[in-house]
């Protein structure tokens, strides 16, 4: 291949200056045009971020001011209140003993003509006493015999003033719970 130089060797260089400065300069624009957009995105991102930054910090002051209204410090005593209570009712309940069943064997077993009026049962020291009265001394004597059947009470006492008269008895008995009673 034959290769036909019409160009001196300094128009080549001139032209190869020139292609070199034209690029350089394309560069340089485009360049310019980016830093440019960075510019400007930057400053946007700053302008929203500042933005931002006041819609929080008006945010932050309006709950300082509601937290600090009087009607909160009022809800937050309540609620200390209330769980000053709750935990009362807690220990209450850990160590409360149900008599319901003890309770219920005594309605189960109180006979026709007696009636009660007062039921004592102390966890404590284990012992009970019920008051009432009876139309009858069988009536009494048959509920004694019933109550001390169940389980739940022993060691019934009763005072012999009870069984003196055959009828219209006010009695008083006490005795002992059973470990079946304090479950």
């Amino acid at each position: 291949m034959i290769t036909i130089n019409l160009l001196s060797s300094e128009e080549k260089k001139d032209i190869s200056y020139e292609r070199n400065n034209i690029s350089l300069i394309g560069s340089f624009m485009i360049l310019g045009f980016v830093l440019a957009i960075l510019t400007f995105l930057l400053i946007t991102i700053n302008d929203v971020q500042k933005s931002n930054l006041a819609a929080l910090t008006a945010e932050t002051k309006n709950i300082e001011k509601f937290l600090n209204q009087d009607s909160n410090k009022q809800v937050e005593t309540k609620m200390k209140q209330i769980n000053y209570y709750l935990s009362t009712i807690k220990v209450i309940e850990a160590d409360k003993t149900d008599f319901s069943a003890a309770l219920v064997e005594i309605a189960n077993q109180t006979p026709a003509g007696v009636r009660l009026y007062n039921i004592n049962m102390n966890k404590t020291d284990k012992n009970f006493e019920i008051s009432g009265s009876a139309d009858a001394r069988e009536n009494f004597i048959k509920f004694t015999a019933n109550i001390e059947k169940t389980g739940y009470f022993e060691n019934i006492e009763s005072p012999s003033s009870n069984i003196i008269s055959p009828t219209d008895i006010s009695f008083k008995i006490n005795g002992k719970l059973t470990d079946k009673a304090l479950k």
